[in-house]
Order: structure tokens, then sequence, then C-alpha cells
């Protein structure tokens, strides 16, 4: 076919003839065809590869849009051909990514890339054309510090408020801002190294942000003070650490006090080496010294008037000491009531909470007691409630069931032997026989690593006392004689036992029952043959 050529004013050519269907201009290729063609179902203008209309579109055109592929999972991508640069604009189908690059391949030396989550990725820094600073130049993710302190020249990027827009500030206008200040002893309501407030800091917290109060100083050094109203009567005072609201604000001279808590050691005004940590501990106090109090209202709720070294651990613990002093209590509550009484030690929750003057007393354990208001000399361990009920004794155990000891006098160990308490009562059955086959021997002990391996007191180093002479009994063969004496009543006999380890023990104090009964036997004995 030859060359068509169309002459007139106003030119047109016309393909198709306005019926329903499609019409085509199709370029036969040797290689490849291709088409432009109106697809009349769907009223749009296609450009394409091959012959037939709607395969392999390249462009589609509608009323409002213009279509670069057919979404099919190939690439597609728009090429411009510059003279001395190309650059495209394409779809990576495989990544579904918008790419803008440079050169004719998709993919090479990508500029911006955008992803189907709609992050953009740059490969270079934008430079923006009012010449502001690049986005990577802020360092924005903090990957490398500044590297120096700042200074008045530095800029930072702020938003204005009106609207989004951000713009430059140097940090001289910031330090307008919150005050100038450019050390901390510059904010209003900090005093930090002044006259005669050597090496300390006072930071008193008020509403109205008014610099700190403190009395008029003199040599004051080392002190540390936190908290509304702190510090307000100091003077010559050194080395305080107060930490909290109105804590310690009574100090005048007072030297080396850690007061931590609302009103911790609030009526201190001479004294030192005090240690009162929790809310209204230790704050009756004006004089007093190195006394430790932690807990809310430790050693702080009555009006301590002398007591000096004591300590005091828990809430409400030694509230109500008034001279007492070297007193030790340790728990919720505990010794609350004492006054007078020194020189106590009371470790466990609510332990002698009636006493008030009594002194030199010892209890460890929940809620132990002693009865008498003035008890002295009382020692008492256990897990249960013990009452420590006389003086110069000591009781172990835990309730109904107290071991004593009256160190004063015999110095033995009893316990309850009360009828009303008993139960099941028989006669005591092992007496003379059982007595005389016992035999009694001297014996020092073997090195603890002897001893079999599965008993608890076995040891690698040696732990037992070598040189030692012991008297007493064999176990086994007290066993074999109770074996061969014991009624079933008696069977239980705690002369006596084995441990869970398989080791035996005896219980020297318990032969004392049957030794009575073999003396009883033998009077009657005597008394038989006394009567022949």
């Amino acid at each position: 076919m030859g060359t068509i050529q169309i002459d007139g004013s106003t030119p047109k050519l016309t393909i198709g003839n306005a019926t329903a269907e499609d019409a085509t201009i199709l370029y036969d290729g040797n290689a490849k065809d291709f088409y432009i063609a109106l697809d009349d179902s769907s009223d749009k203008l296609v450009i394409g590869e091959g012959s037939t209309v709607g395969t392999n579109s390249i462009l589609t055109i509608t009323d409002d849009s213009v279509t670069v592929g057919d979404a099919a999972a190939v690439d597609t991508k728009i090429v411009f051909d510059g003279n001395a640069q190309d650059y495209y604009v394409g779809l990576d189908d495989s990544s579904d990514s918008l790419v803008l690059g440079l050169g004719s391949a998709l993919g090479t030396t990508p500029a911006i890339t955008i992803n189907s989550s709609q992050v953009a990725t740059f490969a270079q820094a934008p430079v923006f054309p009012d010449g502001s600073i690049a986005i990577d130049d802020l360092n924005i993710d903090g990957g490398t510090d500044i590297g120096a302190a700042l200074v008045d020249a530095d800029e930072i990027i702020v938003d204005d408020g009106g609207g989004g827009t951000n713009r430059r500030c140097d940090m001289s206008r910031v330090k307008t801002y919150i005050g100038a200040a450019s050390a901390m002893n510059d904010l209003s309501d900090v005093s930090m190294d002044i006259t005669n407030f050597t090496d300390s800091i006072v930071i008193q917290t008020d509403s109205d942000g008014s610099a700190p109060t403190t009395g008029t100083l003199s040599s004051a050094t080392g002190n540390i003070g936190i908290g509304k109203g702190v510090f307000t009567a100091l003077t010559s005072a050194t080395y305080n650490v107060v930490i909290g609201y109105e804590a310690g604000d009574a100090i005048t001279s007072g030297e080396e006090n850690v007061f931590i808590g609302k009103g911790a050691g609030s009526a201190i005004t001479t004294a030192g080496g005090n240690v009162a940590i929790g809310k209204g501990a230790y704050q009756y106090c004006d004089d007093e010294e190195s006394n430790i109090a932690i807990g809310l209202n430790a050693l702080g709720s009555g009006s301590l008037n002398g007591g000096e070294e004591n300590v005091c651990i828990g809430k409400f613990t030694g509230d109500a000491v008034t001279s007492g002093d070297k007193n030790v209590l340790v728990g919720h509550n505990t010794g609350s009531a004492i006054t007078t009484g020194s020189q106590n030690i009371f470790i466990g929750e609510g332990i002698a909470t009636g006493l008030t003057t009594g002194s030199n007393n010892i209890m460890i354990g929940r809620a132990s007691g002693i009865d008498d208001s003035d008890g002295a000399n009382r020692i008492a361990l256990g897990c249960d409630p013990i009452t420590a009920a006389d003086d110069n004794h000591f009781y172990f155990g835990k309730a109904s069931n107290v071991v004593s000891n009256d160190f004063s006098s015999d110095a033995n160990w009893a316990r309850a032997s009360d009828v009303r308490k008993k139960r099941n009562i028989h006669d005591q059955e092992l007496g003379l026989d059982f007595i005389n086959d016992l035999r009694t021997v001297r014996f020092q002990w073997k090195p603890s690593n002897e001893f079999p391996k599965e008993w608890y007191d076995y040891n690698e180093e040696n732990k037992m006392d070598l040189d030692i002479t012991m008297h007493g009994f064999i176990a086994q063969e007290v066993k074999e004689a109770l074996d061969k004496h014991a009624s079933e009543n008696d069977k239980k006999f705690r002369g006596w036992s084995e441990g869970k380890d398989g080791m035996q023990n005896t219980s020297r104090e318990m032969f004392v029952i049957p030794l009575i009964k073999a003396v009883q036997e033998l009077t009657a004995r005597v008394k038989e043959l006394e009567d022949k």
C-alpha cells in the first residue's frame, strides 16, 4: 500500500462508522505487531502490542485518566530519552514499588522509591530550593552526637505554632525563654555555692518560683536540700542531706544528718548524726543525736526528750520513746509503747507493744510480748507469740510449746508439767532393769569427714573437736536396752531418737525419769529386806 494523503482546509481521517464495534489501526511488523484502537465496549483508546484490541495494553486513555500497563505481573515504565542523560518513571512489579531513577533500565540508579506502605526512600539527602538544611544533615535518628556542649550560636528547628511551619531558632533564644539560666544556680528556686553556703545546694520547690529561704548563713558547708521548706532555718549546719516536703526545716547548726520524706526530722535544730527516712520519721526531736528512724512515724509520734543511739525500723516503731537510749527495734509497730526503756533489742512485727520503762530485753519473733510494762532482762525466741513472763528468764519455742530457763538462779531448762495440760496419763515402767542394761562410756569424736556421707553433719573439712573427752552413752546400745525392756507404752521414750538422715541420738535429761523409777524399785527391795 502506498502513502495516504488527505488535503483540504480542515483535513480529517475518520476510522469507523459510529457503530458499536471496535476500530483499529494495526501496524503489521516483521517480528512484532502494534495497534492503536478504540475499545468500543469500554469507550477507551488503547495502544498495545499485538493485533487484538485489549491484549497486552501499553497505554489506555479514558475520559479522565491515562493508564500505563494492564495489571499483568510485569514491570512498566516511561523512559525520557535525553541527549546526555536518560530518566525513567516505572512500576517495579516484583516489589510493588514506584521508582524514579536515572537511565533507561528499571531499578538501575533509583533516586526516589515509594513502596506499597507509602514510605518514600531517597537515595540522596534532599536539598530544598530555599536552602534550608537537609533532613539527613539533622541526624534525626541520633546516630552521632553533637560532640560538644551547646552554645548560644547552635541552632534547632521549632514549630512556630502557625499551622506547622518549621523555623530556625538559636540556643540563645531558648536560654532567654527559660530564664537565661546558663547554670543551675541561675534558676530562681535554687541556691548553690553562694556566700557562706560552700559546696551546697538547696532547691525549694514553690509554685511562685521564689528564691530559697534560709537562716543567716555562716560557713554552712556540704549541705544538700530538695523540697518545699527545707533548710529554711539553716545557719552554720554542715554535711546534711535533706529531701522531702518540709523535711529538716528547723535545722540550724546540726551536722551530718540524713532526712528523707515529708516532715522527716522536721524539729531537729542542733543535733547531728541522725538518719530519718519516711513520712513523719523522727519529726519531734530537736537536739538528740545518733538516732536512726526508718518508716512512717518511726521514732516520731511521741516527744523525744534525751533518747539517743536508738535504731527504729518499721511503721510506728519506737514512736513513743522519750529518754530511752540504745534500743534496736525492727518491725511494724514493734516497741511502740517504749518511753524510757533502754537497750532493748526487738526484731519482728508487733513485739512488746505493752513495754514502756523496761530495759535490757531481747525478743525475736512475731507478736511476742512482755506482760509487765517494766520487765527487764527477758529473752524470747519463737515464730508464734511467746510471752516472756519473768525477769532474768530465757524463753524459746512457739505458742503453747515454750521452754524456759531462769539464768539468774538454777539455770535449768523447764517446760509446762501442769496436770491440766495433760491427757492419757500412765505410770512410767522403764526402771532398774533398763538402767542396769545401759553402758556408760567415755569417748572422743571422729573427724566429720569420716561420718557417713548421708548425714547432715558430714563435712569434707573436719568440724569436730578431736581432743575433748566426752562421757555418755552409745545410742545403738540404748536402743537395744529400750527394745528389751520397754512396754508398748514406753517404746516412744525420748531418751533415744533417730534423725531423718539416720543418725541416732540420746537425751541425757530424759534418763532422769527411769533413774527415779529405778531408785523407787531399789527402795522397795531394801524395805522388803529390812522387813524380813
